[in-house]
C-alpha cells in the first residue's frame, strides 16, 4: 500500500486525492477478504484469483490453505484493463 500511495502523490500530485484512494482500495479489500477464497474462480494458468465487484479496481490475490492466508498480488483500476503488471 506505501508503494501505491506513492505513486498517486508523484502521479497526481495531490496527497489528499492519494489518501482518499488508498482508503477506498483498503475498503475493497476489508469488504471482501474474508470472502475471496470461496467467491471467485482462479485465472486461467495460475494461482492468482480475480476479484472485481461493485468498485472500480481488480484485485489479483492468491490462496494458502495450508497456512490460512491470502496474498494480494496485485491491484488494478478497473479502467486500466485485466492486466497483471
Amino acid at each position: 500500500m506505501f508503494a501505491i500511495t506513492d505513486y498517486l502523490i508523484n502521479d497526481s500530485g495531490v496527497p489528499w486525492v492519494a489518501r482518499k484512494t488508498v482508503a477506498n482500495i483498503r475498503r475493497v479489500v476489508d469488504d471482501y477478504i474474508a470472502f475471496m477464497p470461496r467467491m471467485f474462480t482462479q485465472s486461467p494458468g495460475g494461482t492468482a484469483h480475480a476479484c472485481c465487484l461493485p468498485y472500480p479496481y481488480i484485485i489479483y490475490y492468491d490462496i494458502d490453505e495450508a497456512l490460512h492466508t491470502v496474498t494480494i498480488l496485485d491491484i488494478i483500476h478497473g479502467a486500466q484493463g485485466e492486466r497483471r503488471r
